[in-house]
């Protein structure tokens, strides 16, 4: 973890499942005073990957201003921990001690021998000295592999206008439950698309389908359509297809969804 931004910029920190961030106490400190005496955990998740989980502090973690109970600490991810920015690397690998030379010492004789000078042995020639190894490449964030991924499909790729609407009033998805707790998003317009592979509705929930479910504008209201519904349920059933109301709940595996479409949303 490198802090971009805040009263100890420029440190690192390697993460293990156990430490604990925070201002007064724990394995990571961070001297923010915006940051609560124990702040958040690191813990291990279940496929192996290391996850933030807030420990009740006052202002949280915040992912792009929006606040978030735990979150997958994946390269490239930033994260704003009270006033200090940080962001999740992959860790650098340890460059090998250099062996310590052996230095010969040498043994004067006796003062009452008389040592013949030994006769000197031609000078080798020296070795060359070996080339320096290059630099690890640092590893590229997230936004890089998907600028480099449209430069390579840019000749390839064909507008494809679509037709989208507003939803009156705008439809609130909120995280009851999951990776994702207590994240909100406020969809304007539709038709959208979440899922695991979706640029601006990720779900993170491991085993996720790539696209979980669209949201259409009708004129009857918004509309769900999955293509998974043995594994994207609406109240706790398997429906492909379906007009969308407030209260409805989506679950995807152990992500719970709560919706609403209230004029306070907007």
């Amino acid at each position: 973890m490198v802090v971009l931004q805040g009263p100890v910029a420029g440190q690192k920190f390697a993460l293990a499942p156990g430490q604990v961030v925070g201002r007064l106490a724990g394995q990571i400190i961070l001297q923010d005073p915006k940051i609560s005496g124990r702040h958040a955990v690191v813990e291990q998740g279940k496929q192996g990957e290391l996850i933030l989980t807030d420990l009740g502090s006052t202002n949280g973690i915040k992912i792009n201003g929006q606040r978030v109970q735990s979150v997958i600490l994946a390269p490239g991810l930033k994260l704003q921990l009270g006033r200090s920015l940080v962001e999740i690397v992959a860790a650098e690998v340890a460059a090998a001690p250099t062996p310590t030379e052996t230095v010969a010492t040498a043994v004067a004789p006796s003062p009452a021998i008389r040592v013949s000078p030994a006769p000197q042995a031609p000078k080798p020639e020296p070795e060359p000295e070996p080339e320096p190894e290059p630099e690890p490449e640092k590893p590229k964030t997230w936004f890089e592999i998907l600028l480099d991924h449209l430069n390579s499909k840019q000749r390839k790729i064909k507008d494809r206008p679509r037709v989208v609407a507003p939803f009156s009033p705008p439809i609130t998805l909120r995280f009851l439950r999951g990776l994702q707790f207590e994240t909100e998003w406020v969809v304007g317009y539709g038709p959208r698309r979440v899922g695991a592979k979706s640029i601006d509705f990720p779900i993170w929930e491991p085993q996720a389908p790539d696209i979980c479910f669209e949201i259409l504008p009708t004129p009857q209201g918004p509309a769900f359509k999955t293509v998974n519904s043995g594994m994207v349920l609406l109240n706790g059933n398997s429906i492909p297809s379906a007009t969308l109301k407030s209260g409805d709940l989506i679950s995807i595996f152990d992500c719970l969804i709560e919706v609403s479409m209230s004029e306070a949303g907007q």
